[in-house]
């Protein structure tokens, strides 16, 4: 039997003062989890604390939720994580 694999997503944009926080939360509770953070075009430093926490980060620069969605399914096959 394949083993499963889980993939947490984090849509986010300016996040920077809780995405650290959220990240250390999920790698706690899922430890073989990857996390995704899925940054929407942020002005802040929310890239760079959800890497520092240890976040697999994806930039969307076209603002917008249905594009920062297209970008999850277009990145995160069954054979991607």
């Amino acid at each position: 039997m394949k083993q499963q694999s889980v993939a947490v997503i984090l849509p986010c944009r300016n996040e920077e003062a809780a995405v650290g926080a959220t990240v250390t939360a999920f790698r706690a509770a899922l430890p073989d989890a990857a996390i995704y953070v899925f940054d929407n075009n942020s002005t802040d430093n929310t890239v760079n604390v959800a890497r520092a926490a240890g976040a697999i980060v994806r930039t969307e620069l076209t603002p917008g939720r249905a594009t920062s969605s297209a970008g999850v399914l277009q990145t995160l096959t069954p054979t991607s994580m």
